[in-house]
C-alpha cells in the first residue's frame, strides 16, 4: 500500500474572519501520514495551501494539505466552508466549554436542591418532635391540674364537714356527737387517702391531726380550725400561683 495523507473529515467549517490558523486547521481535520497502516505524521512537516482561501468572505474553498514523503509530494483535498461558526473547531471548543459549563451548574444546583430536600426534613422532623413533646407536656400538666383540684375538692369537703362538726358542738356541747362525727370524718379520710396524690396525702394528715386535737381538747377546737385552714389557704394560694403559671405557659404556645 502506498504512502497517503488521511483526513477525518474531507469538509470542514471556518468562523466568518477568524484569520487562518495552519495547526488548528490540520487539528481539526486531523490530517494524518500513513504509510501501510503505520501512522507516521510526526516524521513529517504537513502543509496547507490556502492562498484562495478567504477568511472574510462567506463561501466554500478548496485547500490543499500537503507533505514530501520519500521524495514525493503527497497532497490531500479538503473543502471549507467559510461562514458557519458553529461547526468549526473553534466554535465546538466554545461549544464544549459551555456544554461543561452547565453541566457543572446542573450538578451543583442538583446537590443544592438535595441538600436542602434533607436540611428540610430535617426541620420538620425537628418541628414535630417539638410539636409531640409540648403536646405531651399540655397533656401531662392538664392531667396534674386536674388531679390536683380534685384533690382539693375532696380535701374541702373533709374540711367542711368537720367545720360543722365543731360548730354543732359548741351548739349543744354533745361530746359524744362530737366524738362520733369526728371518727366518721377519720373513716372517710382513710378511704380517699388512696386516691389522693403525695402532697394530698400529707394535707390530709394534716386533717387527722386537727381531728385528734379537736377530740382531745374540743374547747380549743376554734383555735384549731382556724390554724387549719390557714395552712390549707397557703396549700390553696400555691395551687392558684400554679395552675396561673401553667396558663400563661399554654397562652405563650
Amino acid at each position: 500500500m502506498a504512502a497517503e495523507i488521511t483526513i477525518q473529515y474531507n469538509q470542514v467549517n471556518w468562523p466568518l474572519n477568524q484569520p487562518f490558523d495552519q495547526d488548528g486547521f490540520l487539528q481539526l481535520v486531523q490530517a494524518r501520514v500513513v504509510d501501510g497502516g503505520q501512522d507516521l505524521t510526526n516524521q513529517y512537516d504537513l502543509s496547507v495551501e490556502h492562498r484562495n482561501l478567504l477568511v472574510n468572505q462567506a463561501g466554500q474553498y478548496q485547500v490543499t494539505i500537503n507533505t514530501v514523503y520519500d521524495y514525493q509530494v503527497l497532497k490531500r483535498s479538503v473543502t471549507v466552508v467559510v461562514g458557519n461558526e458553529n461547526q468549526s473547531y473553534a466554535a465546538n471548543n466554545q461549544s464544549n466549554k459551555r456544554h461543561r459549563w452547565w453541566k457543572w451548574a446542573l450538578v451543583i444546583l442538583v446537590i443544592l436542591v438535595a441538600w436542602f430536600a434533607l436540611h428540610q426534613r430535617n426541620v420538620n422532623r425537628a418541628n414535630e418532635a417539638l410539636q409531640e413533646s409540648q403536646s405531651s407536656q399540655i397533656a401531662s400538666n392538664s392531667s396534674q391540674i386536674s388531679s390536683l383540684s380534685n384533690d382539693n375538692q375532696k380535701l374541702t369537703n373533709q374540711i367542711n364537714q368537720l367545720k360543722a362538726a365543731v360548730q354543732q358542738y359548741q351548739s349543744d356541747h354533745d361530746q359524744s356527737e362530737l366524738t362520733q362525727s369526728l371518727n366518721t370524718i377519720k373513716q372517710q379520710n382513710e378511704e380517699i387517702k388512696a386516691d389522693l396524690s403525695t402532697t394530698s396525702q400529707a394535707k390530709l394528715q394534716a386533717i387527722n391531726s386537727a381531728i385528734n386535737s379537736i377530740s382531745n381538747h374540743p374547747d380549743q377546737a376554734a383555735t384549731t380550725i382556724s390554724n387549719l385552714e390557714d395552712s390549707m389557704q397557703t396549700a390553696t394560694n400555691w395551687f392558684n400561683q400554679f395552675t396561673q403559671t401553667i396558663s400563661n405557659w399554654l397562652n405563650r404556645i
